[in-house]
């Protein structure tokens, strides 16, 4: 049985991502080798890599008004399981110059037609990832700011979830799309689609991720279920943990589009008016909360600051820690309140640690005095 977005009532589920400057690839400046084509759908170039030992194939779209001078964006484009990346280039349109007049496009062909994270793969396409964006981006003038994964149903289970969760591949790619993506889970025992386990260990946050899937679909049921002896998730329960993951908490906005046929469903980082108030840390319980203000210091130095999921954090003005942070900072966290909302929803994180950029650490150990209150500790303490 085939699954096809067009024919399908579609939900669409959107996390944001934030602005990246320019960074150059080394091919910048190469010129074009001779044969080398650039057009549309039909033009790509047909190449070759070894990867992890094996002698891989992909197609790779150059745009018409493609220069070598100038760094372009690239698209990678998964196939579903049992087609190809020819079949997948005609399906995406990426190639198409009036739906993508600038990019670069990949349309990677997978192992036996299938790509890591379905039941039957074994090959590791996360290094073959990594592997074509080396290759390119020495040979092809690329924006390394720029790249993007996507796919469709086990291509996009591969981009939207082993790509996105892993922490290398997280960290050099800006975003991630899934289209009627398969995000098969091996909870071990009984399928629980709305709850089951999903494991993710990105190299950054926020990890920008966008979904686009249909309510009708025989093949890759929005509301999940056991599949080939392993688990799918329910759609809403996929996007609201990767939503909780980017901090950004369990809630969203709707909007229906298309005269009822498609609903757009938006967590995204926004500015928090709680952010301008005065902090008023209660005299008698010391306990502050995240629904009146952001914590203030020094005045909100040793309360407890209570989110409005109820999860509480011990605030300390002027402290640091020695404990490492993971993934990366987070720039776009403008507020000491909003890198407390990033910890809050994240099994890994102990506390954070906040100067202006977001800190997310493990443990809370090496607390230390630093001296100025544009240093800021919150541990969790629940």
């Amino acid at each position: 049985m085939q699954h096809t977005l067009a024919s399908l009532t579609l939900t669409f589920l959107l996390i944001l991502q934030p602005a990246f400057a320019i960074t150059k690839s080394p091919g910048c400046g190469k010129t074009l080798t001779p044969g080398t084509k650039t057009g549309g759908t039909g033009f790509s170039n047909n190449l070759t890599i070894t990867s992890n030992g094996l002698k891989r194939s992909y197609l790779l779209h150059l745009p018409e008004n493609y220069a070598p001078t100038r760094p372009h964006g690239l698209i990678f484009s998964f196939h579903g399981r049992g087609e190809s990346g020819e079949y997948q280039e005609k399906l995406s349109k990426f190639s198409n110059g009036n739906v993508n007049p600038h990019m670069l496009a990949v349309y990677p062909d997978g192992v036996e037609k299938q790509w890591q994270g379905d039941p039957a793969a074994t090959t590791d396409d996360v290094t073959f990832t990594l592997d074509m964006l080396d290759q390119i981006s020495k040979q092809y003038c690329m924006d390394l700011e720029k790249v993007y994964a996507s796919g469709k149903s086990n291509g996009g289970g591969f981009a939207a979830n082993i790509l996105a969760c892993d922490p290398v591949a997280s960290a050099k790619i800006a975003a991630f799309a899934g289209f009627a993506g398969a995000y098969y889970q091996n909870p071990g025992g009984n399928c629980d689609p709305p709850t089951v386990p999903i494991k993710c260990n990105p190299g950054r946050k926020p990890v920008p991720i966008f979904e686009v899937h249909g309510s009708a679909d025989g093949v890759i049921a929005y509301n999940g279920g056991s599949r080939r002896n392993r688990c799918l998730p329910t759609l809403p329960h996929f996007m609201t943990e990767w939503a909780k993951r980017n901090g950004l908490g369990s809630q969203n906005s709707s909007t229906v589009l298309d005269s009822g046929r498609v609903v757009k469903y938006d967590s995204t980082i926004r500015p928090s008016t709680a952010d301008t108030k005065t902090a008023r840390p209660s005299t008698t319980s010391k306990t502050a909360s995240s629904t009146q203000a952001s914590p203030i210091c020094p005045a909100a130095n040793g309360t407890t600051w209570t989110t409005s999921e109820k999860t509480k954090f011990q605030v300390l003005c002027g402290y640091d820690t020695t404990a490492s942070y993971y993934g990366r900072p987070i720039y776009d966290l403008r507020s000491f309140s909003k890198c407390i909302a990033a910890c809050e929803d994240d099994d890994d994180c102990g506390h954070v640690a906040y100067n202006g950029v977001c800190y997310l650490k493990r443990g809370s150990k090496g607390l230390k005095k630093i001296g100025s209150d544009v240093n800021r500790v919150a541990i969790k303490l629940g």
